[in-house]
């Protein structure tokens, strides 16, 4: 008798958590479906305060239902990174930052649209005399910033100010294969329409290493803004060649691609950090320059750096807060008993790389970039 009436209660048990499963994957897919086509064009360009708040409420509600999924995994990353660094209670606030952040994105970059003024009057902007002073040597600007804050929307609102951008990137925001009008108008909604009108010209992709070096070197030949994010991973399609770099309390493969190229074309290299400031809508948006030496480690460290400090100060507003991303930069390995940090000593890099083939490769990239 009581065999069956345990028997019973797991089958009910195993139908509740089925039909959870269901709803909760159901929500999943209209959130996807309606919050960037449907809710984000109507309240965009509304007072900020109003556009803000919706995505604020949309945020704390996607929280509040995957609280025990994906929440959990950025509470998870946060701890493998900074151990005791972060009290609990900082853990899952930087957690539920994170869905805010990445709501508030989707808002950004619809302000973005015409001339861009919706987002430009919510920015503070510092050290643009920097940039302005750079352009002014006439060798082109090389402008790192990191995946925190509205790091595509930051680019643009350099755009938007008048400055010529092209930005480096692994993301497209053309849909690959052969797809419809109506599928190619979707994506390009969903992946930042609004945002390209204030790049100069369509991204160049990074992952083709010396190609993509030649490119980017004609870009600041013409003394224009080149836009490089330099705290992403290198995945397999990349072939950069990574270094193994300083970076939050680790070891991470990161490549030094903008300093090899201020370093051969003179360039000015600078970083820019935009941040969330407390009510969410107003960013605070920083430059600040970077000496370049004949040390392409010290120099990247040196842009990493400020880089970091803003992940340390904000870092619900940093993106690669998931295991996937940790691993891609070499922070963390799977273990048996979890993701667990990277060993230094199992991490492939420039460093380890044959002196004579480093040496061929550099010869290569420097002709390339010299005959741009």
């Amino acid at each position: 008798m009581n065999n069956s009436i345990r028997t019973h209660d797991n089958s009910a048990k195993f139908v509740i958590q089925w039909i959870l499963g269901i709803s909760k994957a159901l929500i999943d897919q209209i959130d996807r479906l309606a919050y960037p086509r449907l809710i984000v064009p109507c309240v965009a360009l509304l007072p900020a305060p109003v556009a803000y708040g919706v995505a604020l409420l949309h945020a704390d509600l996607k929280y509040t239902i995957e609280k025990k999924k994906y929440p959990k995994e950025i509470v998870r990353c946060l701890e493998l990174v900074f151990g005791d660094q972060l009290t609990s209670e900082e853990r899952n606030r930087a957690a539920r930052d994170f869905y805010r952040t990445e709501s508030c994105q989707k808002i950004d970059a619809m302000r973005l649209l015409g001339n861009g003024h919706a987002l430009l009057k919510l920015v503070e902007i510092r050290g643009l005399e920097h940039l302005k002073s750079a352009l002014a040597d006439g060798k082109g600007v090389i402008l790192c910033s990191g995946h925190l804050g509205s790091p595509k929307s930051a680019f643009s609102v350099i755009g938007a100010l008048g400055f010529p951008v092209t930005l480096v990137a692994r993301w497209s925001y053309d849909p690959k294969g052969n797809q419809g009008s109506i599928r190619r108008l979707i994506y390009r909604l969903d992946n930042g329409n609004p945002i390209t009108c204030h790049l100069h010209q369509p991204s160049i992709d990074r992952g083709s290493n010396i190609f993509a070096a030649s490119q980017a070197a004609m870009v600041v030949r013409r003394n224009e803004v080149l836009g490089i994010l330099i705290d992403g991973g290198v995945i397999k399609e990349d072939t950069s060649s990574p270094i193994s770099v300083d970076f939050l309390n680790g070891k991470a493969l990161l490549v030094p691609g903008p300093v090899t190229i201020a370093q051969l074309t003179g360039a000015s290299l600078l970083v820019m950090v935009m941040r969330r400031s407390p009510d969410w809508r107003h960013q605070v948006l920083e430059i600040s320059p970077v000496q370049v030496d004949s040390d392409n480690t010290s120099t990247f460290r040196r842009c990493l750096a400020v880089v970091e400090a803003a992940i340390r100060r904000y870092p619900g507003q940093w993106r690669g807060w998931s295991l996937a991303e940790l691993a891609i930069l070499g922070l963390v390995s799977p273990e048996k008993n979890g993701l667990q940090r990277k060993d230094p000593s199992e991490i492939r890099t420039e460093d380890t790389m044959p002196a004579n083939a480093r040496g061929k490769r550099n010869a290569n990239l420097r002709e390339r970039i010299e005959n741009s």
